[in-house]
């Protein structure tokens, strides 16, 4: 699968509520399931997945610079994928 994953913002003051969207793209079917956003090894939060898209609103993160991705496992018909970095 391909993963990719958005903020709504490239910089957020401290305690601004940042929305993280991602997309999954596979051959064949539309991706199904969950995705995991994580912050390096930490995990923020899950979504599921509708039309190969989930987004998640991340509340409060710390003042420094954070590593985003976007962790699919796979369905029965995609192979699971992780983003690149935001």
């Amino acid at each position: 699968a391909t993963v990719a994953v958005a903020s709504s913002l490239e910089t957020a003051t401290y305690g601004q509520p940042v929305t993280l969207n991602a997309s999954v793209s596979g051959t064949g079917s539309t991706p199904t399931g969950t995705l995991r956003f994580m912050d390096g090894s930490s995990l923020l939060g899950t979504a599921t997945l509708a039309n190969g898209a989930a987004s998640f609103t991340v509340n409060v993160l710390s003042v420094a610079t954070h590593n985003i991705t976007a962790v699919y496992e796979g369905d029965a018909q995609t192979e699971g994928g992780t983003s690149r970095n935001v």
